[in-house]
Protein backbone atom coordinates (compact mmCIF):
# COMPACT_ATOMS: atom_id res chain seq x y z
CA UNK A 1 0.00 0.00 0.00
CA UNK A 2 1.51 3.52 -0.84
CA UNK A 3 1.69 6.30 1.40
CA UNK A 4 1.18 9.52 0.51
CA UNK A 5 3.38 12.79 2.23
CA UNK A 6 1.36 15.37 3.40
CA UNK A 7 2.89 18.13 4.04
CA UNK A 8 2.93 22.21 4.85
CA UNK A 9 5.36 22.90 2.89
CA UNK A 10 5.17 26.53 0.89
CA UNK A 11 7.00 25.23 -2.40
CA UNK A 12 4.64 22.85 -2.78
CA UNK A 13 2.11 20.23 -1.14
CA UNK A 14 2.18 16.81 -1.92
CA UNK A 15 -0.81 14.52 -2.05
CA UNK A 16 -2.31 11.50 -3.88
CA UNK A 17 -3.29 13.25 -7.10
CA UNK A 18 0.26 15.33 -7.61
CA UNK A 19 2.84 13.12 -6.53
CA UNK A 20 5.31 12.13 -9.35
CA UNK A 21 7.70 10.08 -7.82
CA UNK A 22 7.63 6.61 -5.76
CA UNK A 23 10.15 6.32 -2.69
CA UNK A 24 10.46 2.74 -1.50
CA UNK A 25 11.67 1.80 1.96
CA UNK A 26 13.95 -1.57 2.39
CA UNK A 27 10.85 -2.78 4.22
CA UNK A 28 8.29 -2.74 1.51
CA UNK A 29 6.53 0.74 2.35
CA UNK A 30 5.91 3.24 -0.58
CA UNK A 31 5.79 6.82 -0.27
CA UNK A 32 4.77 8.89 -3.13
CA UNK A 33 6.61 12.66 -3.24
CA UNK A 34 7.33 15.20 -5.64
CA UNK A 35 9.97 14.69 -8.13
CA UNK A 36 11.65 17.56 -8.35
CA UNK A 37 11.71 18.27 -4.24
CA UNK A 38 13.23 14.65 -3.89
CA UNK A 39 16.09 15.13 -7.07
CA UNK A 40 16.58 18.87 -5.45
CA UNK A 41 16.93 17.63 -1.76
CA UNK A 42 19.04 15.10 -3.12
CA UNK A 43 20.74 16.32 -5.76
CA UNK A 44 23.88 14.20 -6.21
CA UNK A 45 22.15 11.15 -5.38
CA UNK A 46 19.71 11.26 -7.67
CA UNK A 47 21.16 13.04 -10.70
CA UNK A 48 22.95 10.32 -12.09
CA UNK A 49 20.91 7.44 -10.93
CA UNK A 50 18.75 5.49 -13.60
CA UNK A 51 15.75 5.72 -10.89
CA UNK A 52 14.84 9.06 -11.71
CA UNK A 53 13.74 8.45 -14.96
CA UNK A 54 11.52 5.48 -14.32
CA UNK A 55 9.80 7.55 -11.42
CA UNK A 56 10.81 5.13 -8.64
CA UNK A 57 13.40 4.44 -6.02
CA UNK A 58 14.48 1.63 -4.22
CA UNK A 59 15.72 2.83 -0.72
CA UNK A 60 17.03 -0.88 0.48
CA UNK A 61 19.15 0.69 3.21
CA UNK A 62 16.25 2.47 4.60
CA UNK A 63 12.95 1.30 6.88
CA UNK A 64 9.76 2.85 6.92
CA UNK A 65 10.02 4.80 9.75
CA UNK A 66 13.15 6.10 8.63
CA UNK A 67 12.35 7.01 5.26
CA UNK A 68 9.20 9.08 6.93
CA UNK A 69 11.36 11.31 9.28
CA UNK A 70 13.72 12.01 5.69
CA UNK A 71 10.89 12.67 3.91
CA UNK A 72 9.02 14.89 6.57
CA UNK A 73 12.53 16.72 7.16
CA UNK A 74 12.92 17.00 3.04
CA UNK A 75 9.60 18.47 2.44
CA UNK A 76 9.89 21.00 5.75
CA UNK A 77 7.19 19.46 8.11
CA UNK A 78 9.27 18.40 10.64
CA UNK A 79 12.56 20.19 12.08
CA UNK A 80 12.94 17.83 15.40
CA UNK A 81 14.30 14.55 14.86
CA UNK A 82 12.97 11.54 17.51
CA UNK A 83 16.28 10.96 19.76
CA UNK A 84 16.26 6.98 18.92
CA UNK A 85 15.80 7.67 14.99
CA UNK A 86 19.24 10.30 14.50
CA UNK A 87 21.22 7.92 13.60
CA UNK A 88 19.72 5.68 10.90
CA UNK A 89 18.27 9.34 9.81
CA UNK A 90 22.14 10.29 9.66
CA UNK A 91 23.15 7.31 7.57
CA UNK A 92 20.47 7.67 5.11
CA UNK A 93 21.20 11.11 4.64
CA UNK A 94 24.90 10.56 4.23
CA UNK A 95 23.89 7.27 1.48
CA UNK A 96 21.25 9.82 -0.37
CA UNK A 97 23.10 12.64 -0.10
CA UNK A 98 20.66 14.66 1.64
CA UNK A 99 23.14 17.48 2.38
CA UNK A 100 20.97 19.84 4.43
CA UNK A 101 19.57 17.15 6.52
CA UNK A 102 23.45 15.78 7.34
CA UNK A 103 24.30 19.09 7.95
CA UNK A 104 21.21 19.60 10.20
CA UNK A 105 22.40 16.54 12.39
CA UNK A 106 25.86 17.37 12.45
CA UNK A 107 24.94 20.32 14.03
CA UNK A 108 22.81 18.70 17.03
CA UNK A 109 24.98 16.01 17.47
CA UNK A 110 28.71 17.93 17.56
CA UNK A 111 27.73 19.68 20.91
CA UNK A 112 27.30 16.60 22.88
CA UNK A 113 30.62 15.28 21.80
CA UNK A 114 32.67 15.52 25.27
CA UNK A 115 35.02 12.87 26.82
CA UNK A 116 32.94 10.36 27.36
CA UNK A 117 31.61 9.86 23.96
CA UNK A 118 34.03 10.96 21.71
CA UNK A 119 34.83 7.27 20.62
CA UNK A 120 31.02 6.59 19.72
CA UNK A 121 31.36 9.66 17.86
CA UNK A 122 34.08 8.31 16.19
CA UNK A 123 32.29 5.71 14.99
CA UNK A 124 29.14 7.15 14.34
CA UNK A 125 31.46 10.01 11.99
CA UNK A 126 33.25 7.15 10.16
CA UNK A 127 29.44 5.52 9.47
CA UNK A 128 28.01 8.33 8.31
CA UNK A 129 30.95 10.09 6.69
CA UNK A 130 31.07 13.03 9.44
CA UNK A 131 34.47 14.77 8.64
CA UNK A 132 33.19 17.11 10.89
CA UNK A 133 31.91 15.02 13.83
CA UNK A 134 35.38 12.89 13.52
CA UNK A 135 37.61 16.66 13.51
CA UNK A 136 35.84 17.39 16.57
CA UNK A 137 36.12 13.98 18.72
CA UNK A 138 39.22 13.65 17.48
CA UNK A 139 40.74 17.25 18.50
CA UNK A 140 39.02 15.82 22.18
CA UNK A 141 40.90 12.59 21.97
CA UNK A 142 44.29 14.17 20.73
CA UNK A 143 43.74 17.00 23.63
CA UNK A 144 42.92 14.52 26.33
CA UNK A 145 44.56 11.57 25.59
CA UNK A 146 45.06 9.59 29.00
CA UNK A 147 42.29 11.12 29.71
CA UNK A 148 40.29 9.51 27.04
CA UNK A 149 42.38 6.21 27.71
CA UNK A 150 41.40 6.15 31.51
CA UNK A 151 37.78 7.00 30.85
CA UNK A 152 37.29 3.60 28.66
CA UNK A 153 37.20 5.26 25.16
CA UNK A 154 40.20 3.05 23.71
CA UNK A 155 38.37 0.06 24.34
CA UNK A 156 35.06 1.40 22.58
CA UNK A 157 37.23 1.49 19.76
CA UNK A 158 38.73 -1.47 19.71
CA UNK A 159 35.41 -3.22 20.43
CA UNK A 160 33.39 -1.19 18.22
CA UNK A 161 35.10 0.49 15.76
CA UNK A 162 37.22 -0.27 12.83
CA UNK A 163 40.36 -1.56 13.04
CA UNK A 164 42.31 0.58 11.25
CA UNK A 165 40.52 3.87 13.72
CA UNK A 166 41.67 2.05 16.96
CA UNK A 167 45.23 1.35 15.54
CA UNK A 168 45.53 4.99 14.37
CA UNK A 169 44.15 6.39 17.73
CA UNK A 170 46.05 3.63 20.30
CA UNK A 171 49.16 4.85 18.27
CA UNK A 172 48.49 8.28 18.54
CA UNK A 173 48.41 9.73 14.75
CA UNK A 174 45.33 11.08 14.60
CA UNK A 175 44.43 12.31 11.64
CA UNK A 176 40.63 14.24 11.17
CA UNK A 177 41.39 12.41 7.25
CA UNK A 178 41.05 9.09 8.41
CA UNK A 179 37.76 8.35 6.41
CA UNK A 180 39.41 9.01 3.36
CA UNK A 181 41.74 6.16 4.22
CA UNK A 182 39.42 4.21 5.70
CA UNK A 183 37.31 4.41 2.50
CA UNK A 184 39.61 3.98 0.30
CA UNK A 185 39.42 0.26 1.29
Amino acid sequence: MEQHLITNSSNSHATKRISDFVLKSGDGQEFGVHKHITVHACSGYFRSDDEIREGRCFMPNVDAKTAEVFLLFMYGAVQEIPEHMIQPVFAAADEYQFTRLKTHIENLLIPRIALNTAAEFLIVAGKCNSYRLSEVALRIIQDKGRDFVEAGGLTVLETNGPDSLFRMVRSGRTNSRWLDVINAR
